[in-house]
């Protein structure tokens, strides 16, 4: 998974957890950090391989990429005014 530089990060939380339901009942803890950066923030996201075969787990880690590219998307465009 790649990652993206984010200059800025407004009202994050410290420290954030998920919990995913997975159609077996298994909840699964993904949690999300935003990590102080010379340069701003870095919003980092575990995806655990829980009940997934590994095609699944790629594709929820795309999926994730995906989200994060938006995140930093969205926060690029409020930084810009």
């Amino acid at each position: 998974m790649r990652s993206r530089h984010i200059s800025r990060v407004i009202r994050a939380p410290r420290d954030r957890v998920y919990d995913v339901v997975l159609p077996s009942g298994t909840v699964v803890t993904n949690p999300l950090r935003v990590l102080a950066h010379p340069h701003g923030s870095e919003v980092v996201f575990t995806v655990r391989q829980i009940e997934l075969t590994d095609e699944e787990f790629d594709r929820d880690c795309q999926t994730v990429a995906a989200d994060l590219d938006r995140l930093a998307g969205l926060v690029d465009d409020r930084s810009r005014g």
